[in-house]
């Protein structure tokens, strides 16, 4: 069985979906207006979390599939600033 969890993130919002075998399982949506939906979705054991890119300005979703479409999916800003998902992943890492 394969699992993965799928992120997009923009300024106003943010995506989750949770696939198993190919098949979407749950999708999650948090809203800049509505916090708390997207915290805790995963109950379980994460191995591996892969990244395509380090900063926004470098992402390859930019301009795709969307021409002139921003896209602001990494962990840190155009300035290379961290993003409050770095912050969680920093913060999940160090839980028992």
């Amino acid at each position: 069985m394969t699992e993965e969890i799928l992120i997009n993130i923009t300024p106003r919002e943010t995506r989750v979906a949770v696939v198993e075998n190919g098949m979407l399982q749950e999708v999650h949506v948090e809203r800049a207006l509505r916090r708390g939906y997207v915290g805790n979705i995963y109950k379980g054991k994460v191995s591996r979390i892969t990244f395509w890119g380090l900063d926004d300005g470098m992402s390859w979703l930019n301009d795709w599939p969307i021409r002139g479409r921003t896209n602001y999916p990494l962990l840190f800003d155009r300035n290379y600033q961290p993003k409050k998902a770095y912050f969680t992943v920093i913060a999940t890492k160090q839980q028992p």
